[in-house]
């Protein structure tokens, strides 16, 4: 990725680390990024979850 050139597993890494971000911090803050809940309700990033 740092190439300049982009690869759908570098995506991927990336999304899965911003979801473990997400859930930790809502075990201390249930409200932390529920706009990214609103993006997620209106594309069909939810499948990519786990």
């Amino acid at each position: 990725m740092a190439g300049g050139g982009t690869d759908i597993n570098d995506w991927n890494d990336c999304f899965d680390v911003l979801i473990q971000i997400i859930e930790n911090e809502r075990e201390s803050n249930p409200d932390f990024g529920r706009e990214l809940d609103l993006l997620d309700d209106e594309t069909d990033y939810s499948d990519r979850r786990r």
